[in-house]
């Protein structure tokens, strides 16, 4: 993506991370944008600076640092096909190069070209039906067409098939994310309304305490999820909500108690359910208001099922392993009738036909299954992390203006 002239530092500038400098010697595009946009309306604020810290961030690196958790989403500029190339970290390509199953199939075709040009028969001319026999090696032809042809055809079209599957599967449990935020983001700006401070005695701590329990089932959601918990990541998310105060000591004593095959996020929804069920017999949320929050749990508590239904059931086994049968099973016939063809030159196009079928094969299980730990995988505790400092501003967030009116009022009452 092309950057924002009004947010790139400039070569020479101070390092001040939360300030934005144009000195005159350097106009944004050397005065290509001068005159239309107004850049020294930017000139001593941080409002359009990108880049402003994120203490919830800051936890998350150790674990980047240990490869644990993915390192971030690559915002890319489509425009330059040529120059993403060369990038290689987040790719199908990358992680095609780490599989056994490339080196299996190129170390195979090497070993047999050596041995036919090299080693058998010393050949350097093609076998096909029409060489006279006296000419033919003792190899057996295997005409590509009539065996790797029509199994390349079904193994193109079931690579497809589930690449497709699993562009939606991925793009499907991505939406249940974001549609998780705004559940939050609803909740939160209406418990800021419904509890603010002077709303009755205690609104203030009770409506930290729903904020609480808000975030820890966001963590207590991605923390348990299977590739986590392998890692032992959950143990670092519930040490990390102990830390943030997220639960008093009698929730952490009860989470604590719990199986390793429970799911923290029910006895949090619990909690929560009930809290709002008590402020509503204290007379302090009217029927409509519950109706509304607990709605906006629900669809929180909907798509976190949903998340757990989809890393709980995998694409059938049996479709994955019929389809890498016949994707290797290709490729290494493949090898064998490529051999006679092209001496090692053959070595290139092989290459190419390997990388890119086991590469969509890549792709396909990394959009199935996109919570672990690979760079093609959604970074949710970076969102999660995001999520959490926009929360905290919503909960305390008071208007321009108001704090000054209410601080009038007050005073006037003080006054009278």
């Amino acid at each position: 993506m092309n950057a924002d002239p009004a947010s790139v530092p400039l070569e020479g500038q101070k390092s001040d991370a939360h300030m934005i400098h144009f000195p005159n010697s350097e106009k944004p595009a050397a005065g290509k944008y001068h005159g239309i946009i107004p850049f020294e309306i930017a000139e001593g604020h941080d409002f359009f600076n990108k880049n402003k810290g994120n203490k919830y961030m800051a936890a998350l690196k150790p674990l980047k640092q240990a490869n644990l958790i993915p390192e971030g989403t690559y915002i890319y500029d489509a425009s330059h096909p040529l120059r993403l190339l060369l990038r290689l970290p987040g790719t199908a390509v990358l992680e095609t190069l780490k599989s056994y199953s490339f080196w299996m199939v190129m170390l195979t075709h090497l070993i047999l070209v050596i041995l036919y040009y090299k080693v058998d028969f010393q050949h350097t001319r093609i076998d096909s039906s029409n060489t006279p026999a006296t000419q033919r090696s003792q190899w057996p032809f295997l005409r590509t067409t009539t065996y790797s042809g029509f199994l390349a055809t079904l193994v193109s079209f079931c690579l497809v098939f589930q690449t497709t599957q699993s562009y939606n599967r991925y793009f499907k449990q991505y939406e249940a994310v974001v549609d998780m935020r705004r559940g939050a983001i609803s909740f939160h700006q209406h418990i800021r309304s419904l509890f603010a401070d002077d709303a009755f005695p205690g609104a203030r701590e009770m409506r930290m305490k729903l904020h609480k329990y808000c975030l820890a089932l966001f963590y207590c959601t991605y923390g348990w999820f299977p590739h986590y918990q392998e890692k032992s990541l959950n143990i670092w998310v519930f040490n990390y909500m102990c830390e943030l105060e997220l639960f008093t000591p009698e929730e952490k004593a009860e989470l604590l108690s719990l199986s390793k095959t429970s799911k923290p996020h029910q006895w949090v929804s619990k909690w929560l359910t009930y809290t709002l069920y008590q402020e509503h017999k204290r007379g302090h949320l009217t029927a409509r208001s519950l109706d509304r929050l607990l709605g906006y749990t629900g669809k929180i508590g909907m798509n976190i099922n949903m998340l757990f239904e989809h890393v709980q059931m995998p694409v059938p086994f049996a479709f994955y392993h019929l389809l890498n049968l016949m994707a290797i099973g290709y490729l290494l016939l493949l090898a064998y009738t490529q051999v006679s063809a092209s001496y090692f030159y053959s070595l290139v196009p092989l290459a190419l036909t390997t990388l890119v079928t086991l590469g969509i094969r890549e792709l396909s299980n990394a959009l199935a299954d996109p919570f672990g730990r690979d760079e093609t995988d959604i970074p949710i505790l970076d969102y999660v992390a995001k999520w959490h400092a926009e929360f905290d501003e919503l909960l305390d967030y008071v208007p321009p203006g108001v704090a000054h009116e209410e601080a009038a009022v007050e005073s006037n009452t003080a006054t009278a």
